[in-house]
């Protein structure tokens, strides 16, 4: 990395950023601490937390996250018993 490329960094708005930034992420953690108690209290209880209810289908969850709709497309075509292995 150049230090040119750190520039930005040093510009105030940049740095106002970064700390909201950081704010949200002590936010998202007092979040989860909560979110984890009570997820354990619920599991006690016999159901899903929050987490746990969650699904998605085979075709997003590599769609969206490893090929993009484009080459799920191809690959549904061209290689069919590889991508109903991997979902």
């Amino acid at each position: 990395m150049t230090p040119t490329a750190l520039i930005p960094f040093g510009m105030p708005d940049v740095q106002e950023a970064l700390k909201k930034l950081m704010e949200a992420g002590n936010e998202a953690m007092r979040w989860i601490q909560v979110m984890g108690g009570l997820g354990a209290q619920v599991r006690a209880l016999g159901y899903a937390d929050w987490a746990g209810g969650a699904a998605k289908a085979p075709f997003d969850a590599i769609g969206d996250t490893l090929r993009g709709t484009h080459g799920m497309m191809l690959d549904m075509y061209r290689h069919p018993d590889e991508l109903l292995e991997a979902c």
